[in-house]
């Protein structure tokens, strides 16, 4: 359990980014091919990369606090991800989330 929480104060000391540049590139490639042919500054990327990480940071700690409320866990659960992203982050929702 402390090198848990050792690797977690490392992380949250840390400024660089926890996905990869080339996976994000290769996503987001893949989406942009789906609707033509498109080519993305490497500026744009590392905004959208920024803006991912944002966004799932963001979750996580809903769902942390959800845990801690309902549950008293220490940790959350897949229910409450999914409550995180239903209460606060409709938009993450897809149509099969939805149903």
């Amino acid at each position: 359990m402390k090198r848990v929480k050792g690797n977690i104060r490392k992380l949250q000391r840390s400024t660089h980014m926890l996905n990869s540049k080339a996976s994000i590139s290769r996503v987001v490639r893949e989406i942009l091919q789906t609707h033509g042919s498109y080519k993305i500054e490497p500026r744009a990327l590392a905004a959208i990369q920024e803006s991912a990480e944002a966004t799932i940071i963001s979750v996580l700690q809903d769902a942390d606090r959800i845990a801690r409320i309902n549950g008293n866990r220490a940790g959350p659960l897949v229910a409450d991800l999914h409550s995180a992203i239903v209460i606060g982050h409709k938009d993450l929702l897809s149509s099969t989330m939805r149903a």
